[in-house]
């Protein structure tokens, strides 16, 4: 039985049996930019809106290496970088205080707002590298032996992340310089809508498209499918979130179980659901084996899926009209620039997979 259970729910990293990787291999196909450049740009707009797990994760991987000083004595000059190390917390904390009060003298209220100019400057990955330097170093000195010098490679490689997190700090004090003015604050604001919309626009496409395999796959069986005007006893997932993907052979597992005409399958790929949206519904009470079914073919997760940050959008449109309403040549450009800028970027991010918005 446990065989079996490992089987089934190892579905979702399998390309033929996922509706959500077939997705997105069919939304890779479509792009209208290829190579080092989608890499690129894709490995920017990641690094832009990181939140703390990405942010942290990263952090503490850089810092794994660092286990090799276990019982091995490390080089003195560690024990002056981890200070360096906290001052340069220390000094983040200030510049995030600074930012903060920058967004608040251009009249920002919006907490998303406020995590983008955090998130444009890059601040959090600095602090964070720090963090685990100083972790690093303390698992060392905790655990150093004398006489047993550590290996000249780990040396080397501690003295690179170190050099590599001031470098860090130096370039989010070039980039929080550029938010101080009202153009930097504009420029963030409109540069942050633009990542957010763009990764709203690639999870759309991919839940439709994800849609459609989980539909066809459906007639292809004679399985009902969608939520209009379905009924019957719900079959509820076992915890409320949002559905992740769906196993594009439950359709058949459920016509050789003889239920085809039974059940009908109501829950789509970026849908929220629940007990007033189950995942799917059937005609007779289900028996345990068939929720049990149901549930192992269908994938929820607690994690909501990404949206067009609107609250952004109404900070930039507000900081546009207070642009216009100070009567200024510079202001005006700023004005035309934002509404522009938000104007195009659903155009621009459909157009990275040929179609017309």
């Amino acid at each position: 039985m446990k065989e079996c259970d490992a089987d089934v729910r190892a579905w979702w990293y399998q390309t033929n049996r996922s509706c959500r990787r077939q997705a997105a291999a069919d939304l890779r196909a479509r792009r209208t930019i290829r190579g080092l450049e989608w890499t690129t740009l894709r490995l920017r707009r990641i690094i832009r809106t990181a939140d703390l797990r990405v942010v942290s994760a990263a952090a503490l991987a850089a810092h794994v290496p660092m286990l090799l000083y276990l019982h091995h004595m490390p080089r003195d000059w560690l024990a002056g970088a981890w200070q360096v190390s906290a001052i340069l917390v220390g000094l983040i904390i200030i510049l995030i205080i600074f930012l903060l009060q920058a967004a608040g003298g251009q009249s920002l209220r919006s907490e998303a707002t406020f995590r983008a100019i955090l998130r444009r400057t890059y601040v959090m990955w600095p602090v964070f590298f720090s963090l685990a330097f100083i972790i690093g170093v303390a698992i060392a000195e905790r655990f150093a032996v004398a006489g047993h010098p550590a290996p000249s490679l780990v040396e080397t490689y501690s003295l690179a992340v170190f050099v590599f997190q001031i470098l860090l700090f130096g370039a989010v004090i070039a980039r929080a310089i550029g938010v101080v003015s009202p153009q930097g604050v504009s420029k963030t604001l409109s540069g942050q809508f633009r990542d957010g919309v763009y990764r709203a626009v690639e999870r759309d496409l991919e839940d439709r498209l994800a849609t459609d395999i989980a539909l066809n796959a459906c007639r292809r069986t004679n399985v009902s499918f969608g939520s209009f005007l379905a009924r019957g006893w719900p079959i509820s997932p076992r915890h409320p979130g949002w559905v992740r993907d769906l196993d594009v052979n439950l359709p058949r597992r459920l016509n050789s179980f003889g239920v085809s005409a039974a059940v009908t399958i109501t829950a789509q790929s970026g849908e929220r659901t629940g007990p007033e949206s189950p995942l799917a519904r059937s005609e007779a009470q289900p028996a345990s084996w068939l929720v049990r079914e149901v549930r192992s073919g269908i994938r929820v997760t607690r994690r909501k899926p990404p949206e067009a940050p609107l609250d952004v959008f109404s900070d930039t449109v507000d900081l546009a009209r207070r642009a216009l309403l100070d009567g200024s040549e510079m202001a005006h450009e700023l004005a035309v620039d934002l509404i522009s800028d938000c104007a195009v970027v659903f155009d621009d991010a459909y157009g990275l997979y040929g179609i017309q918005y």
